[in-house]
């Protein structure tokens, strides 16, 4: 969707789900697939990439803490690629994403199984018209603690390459 590409590697319980591609045009609450998606009491249906980005993959969706990541650090992540999206725009240039969701499969009540994010890697580069290079602008890098549903920021880079 959107130009999105997915691999998922499977071991386990344990996923990890690379999403790449280039940001687009937001997905409304009304196309979302997160409502589909089996969450944990309290929890957010987390998009891997993000649903005001253009992604709505739903092998990158997955149960997260909604006011300690969603809405708060991927938030502002995902605000700041959208800024630079639509400043890009302008001009004819991209943003190009690559995002790790580190997904975990755990027992829920009733015997359901709930895809828990318990990391994620994103990474945005605002590529200009005739360029083959990338300026990397976002690094962010999140863990969850599987048990508890603590999030340790690992690092959050925004504005500026390394």
């Amino acid at each position: 969707m959107n130009g999105f590409r997915s691999e998922t590697a499977t071991a386990g319980n344990r996923q990890v789900v690379k999403i790449e591609g280039q940001v687009g045009p937001p997905i409304s609450q009304d196309e979302t697939l997160a409502g589909y998606v089996a969450k944990q009491p309290g929890e957010h249906g987390t998009h891997a990439v993000g649903m005001q980005l253009g992604e709505n993959l739903p092998e990158g969706i997955a149960s997260a803490p909604g006011a300690d990541l969603n809405l708060s650090a991927l938030k502002r992540v995902e605000n700041a690629m959208r800024q630079v999206y639509e400043r890009a725009q302008e001009v004819g240039a991209s943003v190009e994403t690559e995002t790790f969701a580190l997904i975990e499969n755990v027992p829920a009540a009733g015997g359901e199984t709930v895809p828990a994010m318990v990391g994620v890697i994103r990474r945005a580069w605002l590529r200009m018209p005739g360029s083959d290079r990338g300026a990397l602008f976002i690094d962010f890098e999140a863990r969850v603690d599987v048990a508890t549903r603590k999030v340790t920021i690992i690092r959050n880079n925004i504005g500026g390459g390394r």
